[in-house]
């Protein structure tokens, strides 16, 4: 997509069995393919993608390529990035970046050394954190009713089978199994007279390193050496215009994927060509209102533009008539409605009147 108004350029429908880093490599080799087209009014292309596309064979295919890239790393993976102390970052001077902390290095990654650049944002550790709360609390309440229920079976409160040692660890796990719920809460289940015991404590040191070395950091990566620190990280957030265009799709009252009524592959992707179609439309009716002042959402024009109706009057033919006579006329438009109108010279498509 493009960054201004994400007008889709490219898309593909592909099978929900394969893995984002396998397809990523069919993709490159496609955009390869289009970059001449491309490159006509726009000579320098950086591709932006997640950690989930990273693989060494991928890193391949685009090094085959004339792309750039800018992409991101899974943070554990790479511990002595995030042993780097705050004390060693720097603050983003940008407005749109306010809050981000930067640290700056080169690092071989996949083969090849690579700008990186670990970022810290306070607000990503605070939701980070806050999801990781909900998640402890939830883990808690479970283990809580698994506890009680053991000691009921011990008590002799409840009839039947008793829980074998092995479910009960099973379930245990299961409980524990979120991100870093696991090596935060520490579970044991053991047999004791009359039936099994279940003990469980928060590790506070575990949840202290999170909050210390990695919860609120960023690791990116980039082949264009050249770039700002500003530059990288303004890219890498780009995504969300591609995130924006999904969040669109998914409206069901507008550009809705949903619901599909097909089974078969090719009818799928006609579908996918026909609703990526419509955003395509949709975003360069928004990108030529901005053009003329009006900066509106997608939604929102589409809201705008169908309360603009129009009525059909059909009068009683008269006597050596042979067609009734009919005349249309528009319902009463709000201010924005009647800029809108205009600005698009929508009256070129009234019904004439006869």
């Amino acid at each position: 997509m493009s960054t201004d108004f994400h007008i889709p350029l490219f898309h593909r429908v592909y099978a929900g069995n394969i893995h984002d880093s396998v397809e990523f490599r069919s993709i490159t080799e496609d955009l390869a393919t289009h970059y001449r087209d491309l490159v006509r009014s726009c000579d320098h292309i950086t591709l932006i993608f997640d950690k989930g596309n990273n693989s060494a064979e991928a890193f391949q295919t685009l090094t085959e390529t004339p792309f750039h890239f800018v992409g991101s790393l899974v943070p554990t993976q790479h511990p002595d990035l995030l042993a780097v102390p705050r004390r060693r970052f720097h603050a983003l001077t940008t407005p749109r970046l306010e809050g981000v902390e930067v640290y700056r290095t080169e690092k071989k990654v996949f083969g090849e050394t690579r700008t990186v650049l670990i970022t810290f944002n306070q607000n990503l550790l605070d939701g980070q954190l806050q999801g990781l709360t909900a998640s402890l609390n939830k883990a808690r309440r479970k283990l809580r009713d698994l506890q009680q229920q053991l000691i009921r079976w011990r008590q002799g409160k409840v009839k039947g089978k008793a829980p074998a040692l092995e479910s009960v660890r099973k379930q245990v796990q299961a409980i524990c199994s979120g991100q870093f719920v696991k090596t935060i809460l520490k579970a044991e289940v053991c047999a004791v007279r009359k039936g099994l015991e279940l003990t469980y404590s928060t590790d506070q040191a575990v949840l202290d390193r999170l909050c210390r070395v990695q919860f609120g950091k960023t690791i990116l990566f980039t082949d264009n050496a050249d770039w700002l620190d500003e530059d990288i990280v303004l890219a890498y957030r780009s995504q969300y215009h591609i995130e924006n265009a999904f969040r669109q799709m998914k409206n069901p009252h507008f550009l809705g994927w949903s619901p599909m009524y097909h089974w078969t592959d090719s009818k799928i992707q006609v579908h996918a060509f026909y609703c990526v179609l419509a955003l395509l439309l949709t975003s360069l009716l928004q990108r030529e209102l901005a053009r003329q002042g009006e900066e509106l959402s997608v939604n929102r024009i589409l809201e705008e533009l169908g309360g603009i109706q129009e009525t059909l009057i059909v009068y009683p033919r008269r006597q050596g008539q042979r067609q009734h006579t009919t005349a249309t006329c528009l319902t009463r438009m709000s201010p924005l409605q009647s800029r809108l109108f205009s600005l698009l010279d929508l009256k070129r498509y009234a019904l004439p009147s006869r």
